[in-house]
C-alpha cells in the first residue's frame, strides 16, 4: 500500500520506491523510528502503522544467529532492568552489580508504571516480538510458590513505554504454577497463558478480545515454571510415567507442546535422551531451542525444522569447568554478543563465556568467562528485542471500555496513548 499525505492507505503506485524505502526503514532502531515520525504526515502514518510494526519485528527475529541485542532481568524483587548487551564486550561495564544503576547500559522500569506497580514482586512470563509479559503480585510469608495471590498481569513495550493491565483469573481462587506468552500468527493476537495448582485450572487471555477462556481440552498435569511460544504452541518440560506394564515404573521427560490456535497437544522427546541437571527451553531467532548442562559441559540444541522432532540440531556447547565461573551450574543461554560471546545465567549471575566460532563440528573449546552483573533473582531473565510493536488491543470497541481504562503509556512519546 502507499501511504498519502492524510495518512490514508491505499495500494501502492510505486511499488519498487516504496519497498526499498521500507526495507532501510524496518533496519533502524525504535528511537530513530520515533524521531522520524516528525518529519512529515507520511511518514508518521507508515511508521505508526501495525504492518509497519510487522515487518519491522519480523526483520529483527528473523536471523537465528544474529547477536542478542538486550536481556531483561529482575533485580531487587520490585524492579525489572534491562541490560544493553552491544555494550557487554566493554570492559568498563564488567563486574557490576545489579544494584548499580547509574552505569551506561542499564535501563530501569518506568517511572510511570514503577508508580502504578508500586512495591509489588515481579515475575517475568514472557517475552516476543518486542513486548514483555510480567506479573504483580503481593507475597505470602512462609510461601515457596511461583507466583502468589493478589496477582497482576501486564503487557508492555519497554520500547515505546506504553502497557496494558490484564486482571488475573485465579484471582482469589488459587495461585499460579505455570504461565507462558506469546504471539499466535494465525489470529495475530497475543495470548498471556496461567495454569492454576488445581487440576483443569488451565487460562488463555486474548488480547484482541480482552477476555480469558478455560482451556478444558488441554492435560495440565506437571505443567510448572515458564513456557516459551513458538509457532503459535506453548512448551514446556513434563515429566511423564510410561505404561504401568514396565516394571518398575520409569519415568521420561518430555517437551509439552500446546497448540493454542488448533486447541490441541502432543508430547514428543527432547534432543537428546537425558537432560543434565540443568534444562532449559528457550527461542532464538523464533526456532525452538533447548540448553542444557552439567558442572561441566553446556550445550545449546536447535529445532531446525518446528514439526519435525528428529530436526534437532547440536548449535555449540561451551567449557563450564573455568575458574571464572561460580560453582552453581548455568541455568540458561540467551544468546551472544556481536563478538560471538555466550551470554549464560549461573545462579545470581549473568556471564560472558568466550567462544571459537571456526570449529566444526562444535567443542566446548572456549577461552574463559567474565562476569557481567550479578544479584540477578531467580530464572528471571530473558534476552528481548526492541519494536514498535503495540500493547493494546487492535481495535476498541464500546465492550472493551472498562478494559482499555486499564492501559496506560508515558506521555511524550509519538504514538502513546
Amino acid at each position: 500500500m502507499e501511504i498519502t499525505e492524510d495518512g490514508g492507505p491505499q495500494h501502492f503506485s510505486r511499488l519498487q520506491e516504496d519497498l526499498i524505502f521500507i526495507k532501510i526503514l524496518t533496519r533502524l532502531p525504535v528511537k530513530t523510528l520515533i524521531r522520524f515520525q516528525l518529519v512529515c504526515k507520511k511518514w508518521r502514518s507508515l511508521i505508526s502503522s501495525p504492518e509497519f510494526a510487522k515487518w519491522h519485528v519480523d526483520c529483527a527475529t528473523s536471523n537465528p544467529f544474529a547477536p542478542l541485542r538486550y536481556c531483561f532481568f529482575v533485580k531487587s524483587p520490585h524492579s525489572l532492568m534491562m541490560l544493553d548487551c552491544a555494550k557487554c564486550d566493554d570492559d568498563d561495564v564488567v563486574g557490576v552489580d545489579a544494584g548499580d544503576s547509574d552505569v551506561e547500559g542499564w535501563i530501569e522500569l518506568d517511572d510511570d508504571l514503577r508508580s502504578e506497580i508500586g512495591f509489588k514482586f515481579l515475575k517475568l512470563i514472557g517475552s516476543c516480538n518486542g513486548l514483555l509479559c510480567f506479573a504483580t503480585y503481593r507475597a505470602i510469608i512462609g510461601t515457596g510458590d511461583y507466583m502468589c495471590k493478589r496477582s497482576r498481569l501486564y503487557i508492555y513495550n519497554p520500547s515505546t513505554h506504553q502497557h496494558f493491565a490484564v486482571s488475573n483469573p485465579l484471582e482469589g481462587v488459587g495461585n499460579i504454577s505455570a504461565c507462558g506468552f506469546g504471539y499466535l500468527s494465525s489470529s495475530d493476537d497475543y495470548a498471556i497463558v496461567v495454569v492454576g495448582e488445581s487440576k483443569g485450572a488451565f487460562y488463555m487471555f486474548s488480547l484482541n478480545s480482552i477476555e480469558w477462556t478455560m482451556l478444558k481440552w488441554c492435560n495440565s498435569e506437571g505443567i510448572s515454571g515458564r513456557g516459551v511460544m513458538v509457532d503459535g504452541k506453548l512448551h514446556w518440560f513434563v515429566v511423564r510415567v510410561l505404561p504401568e506394564q514396565q516394571q518398575p515404573s520409569v519415568q521420561i521427560q518430555c517437551i509439552l507442546a500446546v497448540d493454542l490456535g488448533a486447541e490441541s497437544y502432543e508430547e514428543v522427546a527432547p534432543p537428546i535422551p537425558k537432560l543434565n541437571e540443568c534444562s532449559t527451553l528457550c527461542v532464538v531467532g523464533r526456532r525452538l531451542c533447548v540448553w542444557t548442562a552439567d558442572m561441566m559441559v553446556g550445550e545449546m540444541w536447535m529445532l531446525k525444522d518446528y514439526g519435525l522432532w528428529d530436526s534437532w540440531t547440536q548449535l555449540f556447547s561451551l567449557n563450564l569447568m573455568l575458574p571464572e565461573l561460580p560453582s552453581s551450574p548455568c541455568q540458561n543461554c540467551f544468546g551472544f554478543t556481536e563478538t560471538g560471546k555466550a551470554i549464560v545465567q549461573c545462579g545470581d549471575k549473568l556471564l560472558l563465556v568466550d567462544r571459537d566460532r571456526n570449529r566444526n563440528p562444535p567443542k566446548h573449546h572456549n577461552k574463559h568467562a567474565s562476569l557481567v552483573v550479578e544479584g540477578v533473582l531467580d530464572d528471571s531473565a530473558m534476552s528481548y528485542v526492541e519494536s514498535l510493536v503495540s500493547p493494546f488491543p487492535a481495535a476498541p470497541s464500546p465492550k472493551r471500555g472498562n478494559e482499555l481504562k486499564q492501559a496506560r503509556a508515558l506521555p511524550g512519546l509519538i504514538g502513546a496513548e
